[in-house]
């Protein structure tokens, strides 16, 4: 979804037409902010009618630490190729995004998770551990 994101907004830009740098980055990034709300929206989606969890509260950490290692990954990537050290404002302006839509993340995949478990009972789904099952060692034949 971010990507398709990215493209809408190459688009938007290019049916404008040009702009000043400040208006041009904060058209793109509200874009690309609406591609990442929507694709964890997908995903919620997709994870609630294909995925079988037994306890949907367990995924909120995983998928916030993952989306922050891969943000942090993105605007690594973006500071080094778009040379922002030498524009500070940008910068900061795009740090902040980063943060914005990791908390953002963080706020729907936890209450999209929440949703999820206190569905589980309404669906048909009973929410409780898997049992254990004890292994013992195969009876030995006294006669050998």
């Amino acid at each position: 979804m971010p990507f398709v994101a990215v493209l809408l907004a190459i688009a938007a830009a290019r049916l404008i037409g040009p702009l000043d740098l400040y208006p041009s980055l904060i058209l793109s990034l509200a874009i690309q902010a609406l591609g990442y709300i929507g694709g964890v929206y997908y995903s919620l989606s997709y994870i609630k009618k294909a995925a079988i969890a037994r306890d949907p509260l367990k995924c909120i950490v995983p998928s916030n630490i993952t989306f922050t290692v891969l943000a942090a990954l993105a605007l690594g990537w973006s500071i080094r190729t778009l040379n922002l050290l030498d524009f500070p404002l940008v910068l900061v302006m795009v740090v902040i995004y980063f943060a914005g839509i990791t908390v953002i993340f963080a706020v729907v995949t936890r209450q999209g998770f929440r949703r999820m478990a206190g569905d589980m009972g309404s669906r048909g789904f009973e929410v409780r551990p898997i049992p254990v099952i004890p292994i013992s060692p195969p009876p030995v034949d006294p006669s050998l």
